[in-house]
């Protein structure tokens, strides 16, 4: 269920990816690698609100895969507990933007409504850039 208010766009984003890499550096401390990665993402997000007097539902998404590389770094602070750095480069080959927004408004006892759909919206040729930091803990 999302939840819902006039500053929050609340949803669900889900990224699967695989890959295959070589460890540049990997000895007791510090580990420096490079990795070749395929993925998908899918997302799903609903807005509610008033425009111009009229409220509105929206519904919208995204499928896209993408392919492109990560760089990872760790370094381990004591034997069972360390920090680690990974950049994300992906291209986005293709993908599709989907969704609808739907208008109501009552004049007198007439309730309206419209709809206006877009599922044909190309994600093509984007690339996205994704920094992570974090710990590692061994047990």
């Amino acid at each position: 269920m999302l939840v819902q208010d006039s500053d929050v766009n609340v949803g669900f984003f889900t990224n699967i990816a695989i890959g295959a890499g070589y460890a540049l550096i990997n000895d007791e401390s510090l580990t420096v690698a490079l990795t070749g990665m395929l993925g998908a993402d899918i997302a799903s997000y609903s807005d509610n609100g008033t425009e111009n007097g009229r409220d509105y539902e929206l519904t919208q998404g995204v499928v896209m895969f993408s392919v492109g590389a990560d760089v990872y770094l760790s370094y381990r602070l004591k034997s069972n507990f360390g920090i680690f750095a990974n950049v994300g480069v992906r291209w986005l080959p293709f993908g599709r933007l989907f969704g609808n927004k739907e208008y109501s408004w009552k004049v007198g006892n007439t309730k309206h409504t419209e709809t206006y759909e877009f599922n044909d919206k190309d994600a093509n040729g984007f690339i996205r850039i994704s920094p992570t930091l974090g710990i590692v803990w061994n047990f």
